[in-house]
């Protein structure tokens, strides 16, 4: 796998657990409605969404840390005399 594919590959699941925490503040809304929700307690929600996504990154990063770099190999090139007539 290229380097390339490597780090997109970790930036989409990075970006994948800071939403699956973010969504995680969605549980806020049922467990304390009058505290989380969309019209009073819009601010407290983000918060929360903000705070679990980055817990949800942290916990992320601590099993897949940055990808390490593979170095190209690079084969010898041999060169041939041409023939002689």
């Amino acid at each position: 796998m290229s380097n390339l594919l490597r780090w997109e590959l970790w930036l989409k699941s990075l970006f994948a657990a800071f939403i699956g925490g973010a969504a995680n503040a969605v549980a806020n809304v049922i467990v304390a409605p009058a505290t989380f929700n969309f019209t009073d307690g819009k601010q407290k929600l983000i918060e929360s969404a903000i705070i679990s996504g980055c817990i949800a990154v942290c916990l992320y990063l601590k099993g897949s840390p940055l990808p390490k770099l593979e170095e190209e190999e690079t084969k010898p090139t041999v060169v041939t005399p041409p023939p002689t007539t």
